[in-house]
Formats: C-alpha cells, sequence, structure tokens
C-alpha cells in the first residue's frame, strides 16, 4: 500500500475456530485468505525505516478502490506528519460474516510488537481482527490504546446493529477502546443511542457495555478532504462513446436506425455520474428506472436542447449484487428505449475500461447520438474518476447509510454539483438549496436533476457554497483537532502515557 510499501512477516489465514472467553459469536467474523502486515512509506525519503522506532498500527479494511483506502492512505500521511519519530504501518483486514469458519496456522510473532498505539478505522473490522488476534494468542495488550473511528455502517446499519456476531466484534473494539471518534454530531447521538453489548462464549446472553464509560471517550471530527488530482487529458464523454462504439459492435448492433447523426443534431449530454463500489448498502438501483424513464420521455419528446445520462462508475464489491444491477439496469433500459449496452468491464470487450487513458485517437461523436439512458461503466483510476466528476452536471450518492461520504466531499471540492440521498451522514455534509440538494424519492431525485440541468444559475451557486463550505474540512483542521486527542497518548519518547 503506497509508494516503498514492504510486507512484513506477519500473516493471517484462515477463519478463527476456538475462542477464548472474551470472544463468543465472533467466530463468525473471518479475516481474509491472506491479511498482510504492511509497512507504509508514503511521504518518506527512506525504505529502510529503523526497526526500533516505536509504531502506530493503523488497520483498515483491504479495499483498493473505495473509500476505505482513501481514508487509511490519508490518515497515513497526517500520523507521519504529526508523529514523525513514529513508524506508521497499515494493515488491511477483509472480513465477512458468512462463511464458516477454519483452522488458521500457528503465527509465531505478535503484530502488536512494538507498537504503541492502535488507530482503528470502523468498529466492526477493527474488532474482528482484534478477536482474531485473541485467538490466536496475541491479545491487543493492556498498555497499548485504541483509537477507534466510526465508520457509517457501524451505526446506521440495522444489518450490523442486529446481527450478534457483528455487534460483538464492535462492542469487543469500542470496550478497548481509548479514544471514540464520529465524523458528525449526528453520528456520536446515534452511538450513545445504541444499546452496545458483547457476547463472551462462558455468558448465556449477550453482556452490555455501560454507556457512562463510552460517552466521555466519544469525540466528533470532520473528514478532511486533500485536493483531488484530476487527469486533465482525460475526458468522460470520449470515453463512454468509446465504451458504447465497442460494445455495440461486439454485440452485432448494426442497424441504420442506430446510426450515429450527432454531427447534425448536436444535443448536450448531462451525466449523472454515481461513483459507488458495487454492494447492498449503495442501493445504486434507487434512482435507475425513474432516471430511464424520464430520459426515454424527453426522446419521445424529441427534446432536442439536452439528453440526460445517468453512469454508476465503481468495482464490484459483492458479485451477486453487482450482476442483479446489471441485468436490472438492461432490462429497465431495454423496456423503456432499447439503447441498452453492457459497457461494465465484465463483459468480453472489457479490455477497453482497462485501457481508458488512450482516448485521443477516439472520434468523440462515435456513438453519442444513442448512449443508454443509465449505464454501469466499472471502475476508473481515481485521477480519471476525479476528471469525470468535474465534468459531471452532477454527482450522485444513493446510500442507504453513509457516515461522512469521501465521493461528496471530493466533488464539492472540484466544483461538481451533489444530488444525494437524504440521509443522516449526507444530511451532515449538505445544506439543501445552499450547497448541494437532498432528495427523499426517486421521484424527487428527477425533479432536481431536472432543475440543474435548466437552471445554470441555480447549478452555479450550489457549486461557490459548496466550495465554501469545504473550507471546514481541510486536512490541517483534521491534523490539528487529532494532534490535540492524540498528543497525550503519545509521550515524546515514544512510550503509551495513558491507558
Amino acid at each position: 500500500m503506497g509508494r516503498g510499501a514492504h510486507a512484513c512477516k506477519l500473516r493471517v489465514r484462515g477463519a478463527i475456530s476456538t475462542m477464548d472467553d472474551d470472544i463468543g459469536t465472533a467466530a463468525l467474523c473471518r479475516t481474509a485468505p491472506s491479511t498482510d502486515l504492511i509497512r507504509t512509506t508514503l511521504g518518506s525519503a527512506h525504505d529502510d525505516v529503523p526497526t526500533t522506532r516505536r509504531k502506530v498500527l493503523i488497520v483498515a479494511k483491504r479495499s483498493e478502490l473505495c473509500g476505505n483506502r482513501t481514508t487509511s492512505d490519508r490518515f497515513s500521511r497526517m500520523l507521519m506528519a504529526l508523529f514523525p519519530d513514529f513508524e506508521i504501518m497499515t494493515l488491511g483486514v477483509d472480513t465477512t460474516s458468512n462463511i464458516a469458519p477454519s483452522p488458521i496456522p500457528e503465527t509465531t510473532s505478535s503484530p502488536f510488537h512494538g507498537v504503541a498505539l492502535v488507530f482503528g478505522l470502523h468498529a466492526f473490522h477493527t474488532g474482528c481482527f482484534l478477536l482474531n488476534c485473541s485467538s490466536l494468542g496475541h491479545p491487543l495488550p493492556q498498555h497499548v490504546p485504541l483509537v477507534l473511528v466510526f465508520g457509517g455502517t457501524d451505526v446506521y446499519s440495522s444489518a450490523y446493529i442486529q446481527s450478534p456476531s457483528h455487534m460483538n466484534a464492535m462492542g469487543y473494539a469500542l470496550q478497548r477502546s481509548s479514544i471514540l471518534v464520529t465524523f458528525t454530531e449526528h453520528m456520536r447521538a446515534t452511538v450513545q443511542a445504541i444499546e452496545w453489548t458483547t457476547h463472551p462464549t462462558h455468558a448465556v446472553q449477550p453482556k452490555r457495555i455501560c454507556m457512562a464509560s463510552i460517552t466521555p471517550k466519544l469525540h466528533v471530527i470532520p473528514q478532511a478532504v486533500p485536493i483531488p488530482k484530476a487527469d486533465t487529458a482525460f475526458k468522460l464523454e470520449t470515453f463512454v462513446s468509446r465504451l458504447v462504439s465497442a460494445a455495440r459492435e461486439h454485440s452485432g448492433w448494426t442497424s441504420d436506425e442506430h446510426t450515429d447523426d450527432s454531427h447534425r443534431n448536436p444535443v448536450a449530454r448531462k451525466v449523472f455520474l454515481l461513483p459507488a463500489g458495487l454492494r447492498p448498502v449503495k442501493d445504486v438501483l434507487f434512482v435507475a428506472e425513474a432516471f430511464a424513464k424520464w430520459s426515454a420521455a424527453r426522446r419521445n419528446e424529441n427534446a432536442q436542447n439536452y439528453a440526460p445520462h445517468l453512469f454508476i462508475v465503481g468495482p464490484d464489491f459483492d458479485d451477486t449484487y453487482a450482476a442483479h444491477v446489471r441485468a436490472t439496469v438492461a432490462n429497465v433500459v431495454d423496456a423503456l428505449d432499447g439503447t441498452n449496452v453492457d459497457c461494465s468491464p465484465s463483459s468480453s470487450r472489457g479490455a477497453i475500461a482497462s485501457d481508458a487513458a488512450d482516448t485521443d485517437g477516439w472520434c468523440a461523436d462515435v456513438g453519442m447520438q444513442h448512449w443508454p439512458a443509465v449505464a454501469v461503466l466499472g471502475a476508473l483510476p481515481q485521477p480519471q474518476l476525479f476528471a469525470a466528476m468535474r465534468g459531471a452536471t452532477a454527482v450522485v450518492n444513493t446510500s442507504k447509510t453513509e457516515g461522512m461520504c469521501t465521493v461528496l466531499l471530493e466533488a464539492m471540492t472540484l466544483g461538481a454539483p451533489v444530488l444525494a440521498r437524504n440521509i443522516p451522514g449526507n444530511a451532515a455534509v449538505i445544506h439543501h438549496g445552499t450547497s448541494g440538494l437532498l432528495f427523499d424519492t426517486p421521484e424527487d431525485f428527477v425533479r432536481l436533476a431536472q432543475r440543474l440541468c435548466e437552471d445554470n444559475a441555480f447549478r452555479g451557486g450550489l457549486i461557490a457554497n459548496a466550495r465554501s463550505a469545504m473550507q471546514r474540512h481541510t486536512v490541517r483542521d483534521e491534523e490539528v483537532m487529532y494532534q490535540r486527542l492524540l498528543q497525550p497518548v503519545l509521550s515524546t519518547d515514544g512510550s503509551p502515557s495513558v491507558q
């Protein structure tokens, strides 16, 4: 992870199979078949970091293409800047709760050797990691403080809260933490309202965690957003036209009825970009049918001034859900206007997406006249995604839950209007009608999307206000707040100063 990263010796394989008295139902929480401890050297001029330095260990969900990776990289850089005498390490974990336990080989070294502080991103993932380590005979030492940063699913997902295994893992992490961080006041209030529990194996019933022990540890620190670096050579319009043209060529669609004539009838493409890894919590189909109906109605009315398109951009995180999304989008678009094509990396022309940067040799108008109303484009490299966001009519969020959505913060910083589902995490970032737009229903979404297409002054005002609002999400402000929290925990000689 990051430039100059080196793998260390610890490797945890399989799933936990035997529990101690503190672990209980966490047997259902599985770590990935290969969980590596990685020494991160982002921002360091030297790869040979002395092994005698005390360490800060960041525990985060393992993923190359999601907000968790962006957040863990940002925290790694922040901690390096705040505590240059410490070695900052990041451990990526991948947890699931629906795979049966299997044996884990013995490991000879503790992941906490020389660690002065553990920084956990997401209560569930951190709890699973700690329980797994404990089952292997390497519990987190009592003198090592744990800073726990809640994710949106930890707090707002009923599936997490109502699952005994998820609750046990999160409760274990809460109980062990020295500092708890939420992104918003609403998240903090929700944390305080939840009945947190753990379930030791010897207990018949879950053990309730006393809220009086949790509240003093709770702090609110909004997420920061570094200035996104966009690929200035990347043009979304050219890229999509290329995908559509290649996909139609692969499918054998050569009917004269669909021959491109965009050079004779110019149509402004209004692109609504929905960046999201395909998994149920992102609910990317929430507005798809309503959007496709709106787009088809404009086509049927021969409304030539603009054509709206919704593009879902992101990797597959849940294969079953991703297949469902693609099938549903195909059925909806085919039923309404018959222009569906498979533009995703899962189709046989997937190599097109991996070669996204090489678009200069393609005509920008290829296939433009018959872009599908809704399409799944697959993942884009981050600089290209930023370029696509900056050029979009709006960036969309349809999630069922969010803590504080990184994509929305990035979009607002880039100057793209945001159109987001009205959930607590989004409402904490967006002031409706001033810095962005919130919707409750697909019909609300279409109405607001139409206004963005037709009222340039309104859209411009949202962009200006959003950029102003992002002044409260600077990297420097985040660093100052974490420094105040962590300075008492880490003394200057590299030893923990409080427990």
